[in-house]
């Protein structure tokens, strides 16, 4: 069974929060979240418009889906390298 819809957005918004101020700090917690919020808009308005031209252009969104896919993976062990910055 899926779980609800929207879930998973709302269980990142509420663990992001704790996540940047245990990792950064909160001297400066505003000015981070805001860089980390405009980044997170930018990509959400540039994915459609991206795999929109891939359709246009190739005529079927596979590839766009299989890039993107394929596209995650160096992120993922990129994440998975990451250290909490020195105390």
């Amino acid at each position: 069974m899926r779980g609800r819809p929207g879930s998973a957005p709302a269980a990142r918004s509420a663990s992001i929060g704790p996540t940047l101020a245990r990792t950064f700090g909160r001297a400066h917690f505003g000015a981070i979240r805001g860089s980390f919020a405009t980044i997170a808009v930018a990509g959400t308005s540039a994915g459609p418009l991206a795999l929109g031209w891939w359709d246009d252009t190739h005529g079927a969104f596979d590839g766009a889906l299989y890039y993107c896919g394929a596209a995650t993976a160096p992120l993922v062990l990129a994440a998975l390298a990451l250290r909490r910055p020195a105390e």
